[in-house]
């Protein structure tokens, strides 16, 4: 069975998140659509931060956040994107 990959997966790709690693702040931002919510999970699941920016670019301050790996889920009208994120 084959499966195309849509137009809103390519979309998703244009999810982008800076600085990566960080001390006190990511950016995330998306081309052409508004982030919905995005949600910051600690390597052991629990969301630590939860925002809903309704922009098509968001602000995380992540200066209160312990040293370490996370992961954000930026949810989109066109699906959720998850990108790995280090606090150092």
């Amino acid at each position: 069975m084959e499966t195309d990959l849509g137009l809103d997966d390519n979309e998703l790709q244009s999810v982008i998140s800076y600085p990566n690693p960080t001390q006190n702040v990511w950016n995330i931002r998306i081309n052409n659509h508004t982030i919905d919510s995005i949600q910051i999970v600690d390597v052991q699941g629990r969301i630590v931060i939860d925002i809903y920016p309704n922009a098509s670019e968001a602000v995380i301050d992540a200066i209160s956040l312990p040293t370490g790996m996370y992961f954000s889920r930026v949810n989109t009208s066109v699906g959720t994107k998850t990108i790995k994120l280090i606090k150092e």
